[in-house]
């Protein structure tokens, strides 16, 4: 079979692209260094692009290194993961698999099968990627690669969070974060304690919030992680409006939302800052606008955002979905784990709101 690439020349070769993990813990099936070279560039690029014409660069340099070596299976991967069109990247990732269990390329299997997975968190069927993150990791733990471990370990604990079962995604996301620092993979690391931080927020521990953001935002400065950066201060700003802390939350979202606009983000991106702006606004008596909301709303399926455009709006037809959304995640959960998601500050609020006004 192929060998695996490990050594000085591919470590040089991360070092100079800022790819945030060691090369002991990515280590593919290949003989080729050219083609795996032209990964990594396109990977760096993935990760830290903030310009439009950057996705044709990756997907050339992506196309270049399966030219060099057809069975780069995650090269196959990260291609489809770009891939706006779901179904499609579904065959991609199920083609990949085929091919890596074909050329046995047990890396290939675990990351085919952990994209598999996250197709079916964006499609909303978080048992099926419950399923397939566990076949991943099962492949993962074997090979003792840490890295894809990592990732797959974050994978299950959003789809726990997606299920309102918190409990069981802080212990999975606080796995991924232990492995992360162990191959001191920077962008692991401050993912992890991103969604850490998210989960004491949506659970009402507000004291623990912050410091977990705080330390996602430094790794992110650090790293010039400039998407990164966005999403942590919008974030940091959703705790101080939780908190009742105004000036705060707008100075946060102010920040996120300038960069934002600089680097030429748009719709469902700016559809978060937008109403939460606007509802801290309509809250000290401000002027605040609503119609902005109505051009980029596209994003329907979080209950606690159809809450707060509730709020702000007014209109009962959001916070109905809101409620019809909160008890079909209950629905689907264990009573203990139904009663303690319903107790939960926004849940808690939607069906206290609902009592009012149906």
């Amino acid at each position: 079979m192929t060998t695996q690439i490990v050594g000085k020349l591919a470590n040089d070769i991360i070092t100079s692209l800022k790819v945030n993990t060691k090369q002991d813990m990515m280590k593919t099936l290949t003989n080729n260094v050219e083609a795996y070279e032209y990964y990594l560039k396109a990977l760096n690029r993935y990760f830290y692009s903030t310009k439009d014409n950057d996705e044709d660069i990756i997907k050339g340099l992506l196309y270049k290194a399966i030219e060099i070596d057809p069975n780069l299976i995650i090269a196959k991967l990260l291609l489809g993961s770009m891939n706006r069109d779901r179904e499609k990247a579904l065959e991609i990732y199920l083609s990949s698999l085929k091919q890596a269990e074909i050329i046995g390329d047990s890396i290939g299997i675990a990351y085919s099968l952990g994209n598999i997975g996250f197709y079916y968190m964006n499609t909303g069927n978080y048992d099926k990627q419950i399923e397939y993150c566990y076949k991943s990791i099962n492949i993962l733990e074997d090979i003792g690669d840490r890295f894809g471990l990592s990732r797959s370990l974050r994978g299950l604990g959003l789809a726990y969070s997606n299920k309102g079962n918190f409990d069981e995604a802080l212990i999975h996301h606080t796995q991924s974060l232990a492995n992360s620092k162990e191959i001191d993979d920077q962008y692991g690391m401050a993912l992890s304690f991103h969604s850490i931080g998210a989960i004491y927020l949506f659970r009402g521990n507000y004291d623990q919030v912050l410091n977990y953001y705080n330390q996602s935002l430094s790794i992110r400065e650090t790293i010039k992680d400039t998407l990164g950066i966005v999403k942590i201060l919008s974030y940091i700003g959703r705790y101080y409006f939780y908190y009742n802390n105004v000036d705060s939350s707008l100075d946060y979202f102010n920040r996120s939302i300038d960069i934002k606009n600089n680097i030429g983000l748009k719709g469902s991106s700016l559809l978060y800052d937008s109403v939460f702006i606007n509802l801290l606004n309509k809250k000290i008596g401000n002027k605040y606008d609503t119609e902005i909301i109505f051009k980029i709303i596209k994003d329907k399926r979080r209950y606690w955002l159809n809450y707060h455009i509730y709020q702000l709006l007014e209109d009962t037809s959001y916070l109905a979905t809101a409620y019809n959304q909160v008890q079909e995640k209950a629905d689907n959960l264990e009573p203990d784990v139904a009663a303690k998601f319903l107790s939960y500050p926004i849940p808690k609020a939607i069906l206290e709101e609902w009592e009012k006004v149906k």
